[in-house]
C-alpha cells in the first residue's frame, strides 16, 4: 500500500493510475477502507485519534491503514470517474457522504496542498491532517 501511494505521489501522470485501476476495482478500494474503518472502531473503545497516539511507530492502525487506503483512492478518483463517484468527490450534493461514517470520517481527516515547483509544474500533495491540528482555533488551520 505505501508502495502504490509512493508511485502514484512521485509521477503526475495518469499511466500509472489506469495500470493500478486495471488491477483494482474501485468498489474494492471502498470497501476496504470501510473494512479498515470498522475494525479500528471495533476494536478500539476510545477516541481513533488518541488511541493512534498510544500505538507504537512500528505498528499501524486499521484507522491508519484505511487513511493509506483512502489517499490512495482519493489520488485515483482524480483519472476514474468511477471511484470518483463512489467517494462522492466533486458533488454539490453531500449528504450521500455523510451517511458513509467511513467516508466520512476520512474525508474530514485528509487535506491537500499545491506546491509551485521551481520549473513552474504544479505538485497535488494529499496528507492525512495531524490528530494535533483538531486543537488548533479554526482561524489557525
Amino acid at each position: 500500500l505505501k508502495l502504490l501511494l509512493s508511485i502514484m505521489e512521485s509521477r503526475q501522470d495518469s499511466d500509472m493510475a489506469e495500470r493500478i485501476m486495471q488491477n483494482i476495482q474501485p468498489s474494492y478500494l471502498v470497501n476496504a477502507i470501510r473494512q479498515a474503518y470498522n475494525t479500528g472502531s471495533s476494536a478500539e473503545d476510545v477516541d481513533p485519534l488518541d488511541a493512534e497516539e498510544e500505538i507504537g511507530d512500528d505498528e499501524a492502525t486499521p484507522h491508519e491503514v484505511g487513511h493509506n487506503i483512502y489517499i490512495l483512492a482519493y489520488q485515483l478518483s482524480e483519472y476514474n470517474k468511477e471511484l470518483a463517484h463512489l467517494l462522492c468527490r466533486g458533488f454539490i450534493n453531500e449528504a450521500s457522504r455523510l451517511s458513509d461514517p467511513a467516508l466520512d470520517y476520512y474525508s474530514k481527516r485528509t487535506a491537500q496542498i499545491e506546491v509551485v515547483r521551481y520549473d513552474r509544474s504544479l505538485e497535488r500533495i494529499v496528507f492525512q491532517v495531524p490528530p494535533i491540528c483538531n486543537y488548533l482555533p479554526r482561524p489557525a488551520n
